[in-house]
């Protein structure tokens, strides 16, 4: 799967993947890079989007139409 990399100036690095099923999107792997380090950069930033989200996570998970 696609995999979005940042390297931050603190020398640390965080790494977001898409999903198998998920169209790659680089300015959404980016914003969900930024959220992952602000929360932590540890895998468990997806259960607080989940949370807040709730059953509409997941069903945007096609290509967009252009």
């Amino acid at each position: 799967a696609p995999a979005t990399i940042v390297f931050w100036s603190d020398g640390t690095k965080t790494i977001v993947k898409a999903q198998d099923n998920e169209y790659y999107d680089a300015e959404k792997g980016l914003a969900m890079a930024i959220s992952k380090k602000a929360l932590g950069n540890k895998g468990n930033y997806n259960d607080i989007f989940k949370k807040h989200i709730g059953d509409y996570f997941g069903t945007c998970m096609n290509k967009p139409e252009v």
